[in-house]
């Protein structure tokens, strides 16, 4: 099983939440591959040491977006006191057909996982382990989460439908 992360290796992103999950669920199984560059690239490494995580740096798009759908699961962790809400690491994770474990307390995100059934939202790091073991044991949930998320990532990621959409919006004010 293996987990998915791209992005910046920064502050805004919670990875030691995820090392704290993958501690707490001790399945050796399960691997994280964490795909970018950042700030606190040295210093993550250092907190998963023990894991079975793999840090690539930084990859071109294409390759980035091969390794996530070779993935099982995407992992979000976005801290709480970050101000994202809608990013394009969210495009590029329903994109891949896979089901989100998601940490970020943005209600816009949290929403559109709930809506699209997609994946789990996780509160902590014990939650974020239960959300993992739950999708590992079960290949249904997660085949079904992942066609939600490419259903996602059709109605509200694809550019050819969403600009047309907006340019309605934009002519009707």
């Amino acid at each position: 099983m293996w987990l998915g992360y791209a992005g910046t290796l920064g502050a805004s992103y919670d990875l030691p939440l995820v090392f704290d999950a993958l501690r707490h669920l001790k399945n050796p199984d399960v691997r994280l591959i964490v795909m970018g560059d950042g700030p606190r690239k040295d210093h993550l490494i250092q907190k998963a040491e023990g894991l079975r995580v793999t840090f690539t740096g930084y990859l071109p798009y294409e390759k980035m977006c091969g390794v996530l759908a070779a993935c099982d699961l995407m992992v979000n962790p976005i801290v709480g006191s970050s101000v994202a809400s809608i990013i394009n690491k969210h495009a590029d994770y329903a994109a891949s057909g896979k089901p989100v474990l998601n940490t970020q307390k943005g209600r816009e995100y949290i929403n559109l996982i709930r809506e699209y059934h997609m994946g789990i939202s996780c509160a902590n790091s014990r939650n974020l382990a239960k959300g993992i073991k739950r999708l590992l044991a079960d290949a249904q949930l997660r085949k079904a989460m992942g066609e939600n998320a490419r259903r996602c990532a059709h109605d509200k990621f694809n550019r050819t439908a969403t600009y047309g959409a907006l340019e309605q919006v934009i002519k009707q004010k």
